[in-house]
């Protein structure tokens, strides 16, 4: 049986090492970060920043699926940071998965998206983002971005606003 191929960014964060660690058999994994992860199981991995498009474009030739966790997490990040990592990075994932006809985006975006609700408030499904920092506003955009692509581009996509991620 011919295993799928999954790109990972952010190969070396917590959640894309764990990622690794348990479905390393299961799937065929192209890896990259901008910087190397503690363990690639001898996985092809490259060393890339999203934000330029022409490198990272050969990574996503035969995939089927990207794991897109390649942001800058930081809820305090300057606009600095977050326009190349989180905004240009998140539109050329999307882009060149459309382009080399990947099956499917997995957006890892986050709670910051929703996190300036008051903590009494139970947030539900069809409620607006309210996020309540720079970073929270480029995971609400990334989900956008994911929306569009999905609606107008036939893309399937599935975001995943995450919380606390801890390694055990």
């Amino acid at each position: 049986m011919v295993k799928q191929k999954i790109l990972i960014t952010g190969a070396a964060g917590r959640i894309g090492q764990r990622l690794l660690e348990h479905w390393r058999d299961r799937y065929d994994f192209v890896l990259t970060d901008k910087r190397t992860p503690e363990k690639t199981y001898t996985f092809p991995f490259t060393e890339a920043n999203l934000s330029d498009i022409k490198t990272i474009r050969p990574l996503f030739a035969g995939v089927h699926t990207v794991i897109h966790l390649a942001n800058n997490a930081n809820p305090k990040a300057t606009w600095e940071s977050l326009l190349p990592n989180n905004m240009i990075a998140n539109y050329n994932v999307f882009q060149l998965a459309l382009e080399q006809n990947c099956q499917r985006v997995i957006f890892a975006s986050s709670v910051n998206a929703v996190a300036a609700y008051p903590a009494d408030i139970q947030v539900k499904t069809g409620m607006p983002v309210a996020p309540p920092n720079l970073y929270g506003a480029t995971k609400a955009w990334g989900e956008a971005l994911g929306r569009f692509y999905a609606d107008q581009k036939g893309l399937s996509v599935i975001c995943l606003r995450l919380g606390w991620v801890t390694t055990k």
